[in-house]
């Protein structure tokens, strides 16, 4: 599974199930809590 391959898993010669590596995802992007707080107060000092 390391190097991208590919198992089947069989029952009666039957392929049942199939074992595929995961896709690589980039990490979820972060909200800009500083853009946010500037808008909602401006130069206001909290």
């Amino acid at each position: 599974m390391r190097n991208g391959e590919e198992i089947e898993i069989t029952k009666h010669r039957r392929v049942i199930a199939r074992l595929v590596p995961a896709k690589a995802q980039a990490p979820p992007k972060r909200p800009d809590f500083l853009a946010r707080l500037r808008t909602i107060y401006g130069g206001k000092i909290l």
